[in-house]
């Protein structure tokens, strides 16, 4: 079994603000790489990653605009064509060494490798709660 990428958080030079949405962003990664579950559960981890009801937005890399937390559950990450579900041993990696932080402590964007031929750029935003929820991710196309 292949363990999802963690983001490396160190106290020493990370701000209290981008431990929280680091930690938002490796519980993301390890409900998209969740294994052995079934699809309801799999599909409620990852939307517990997103910010409640509406507040949530994805773009897919064709542009599409998905709001809320349910839309984006499963018009997207249970759709045919995201490996998040098709795949059972899914386990993108993180190129933890390009992770880039926006100066408002607010956004991250990360290069991922979905699989060993698909790779994405994701900009993941955080929303302003004591454990950071994402409320807007942008994915780009390799």
């Amino acid at each position: 079994m292949k363990f999802a990428t963690r983001v490396p958080i160190d106290p020493d030079t990370d701000t209290a603000r981008i431990q929280a949405i680091k930690t938002g962003l490796n519980a993301y990664f390890a409900a998209v790489s969740l294994q052995d579950v079934d699809a309801t559960t799999k599909l409620q981890a990852i939307g517990d990653c997103f910010s409640p009801s509406s507040e949530a937005e994805l773009i897919t890399p064709a542009g599409v605009v998905l709001r809320g937390r349910e839309q984006i559950m499963h018009e997207f990450y249970a759709s045919p064509h995201s490996p998040v579900m098709k795949d059972p041993k899914f386990c993108p990696m993180v190129n933890v060494t390009t992770l880039c932080i926006s100066t408002d402590e607010n956004t991250i964007a990360a290069e991922i490798n979905l699989t060993e031929t698909i790779k994405v750029g994701d900009w993941f935003t955080f929303d302003q709660q004591v454990q950071p929820k994402i409320c807007r991710l942008r994915i780009y196309d390799s």
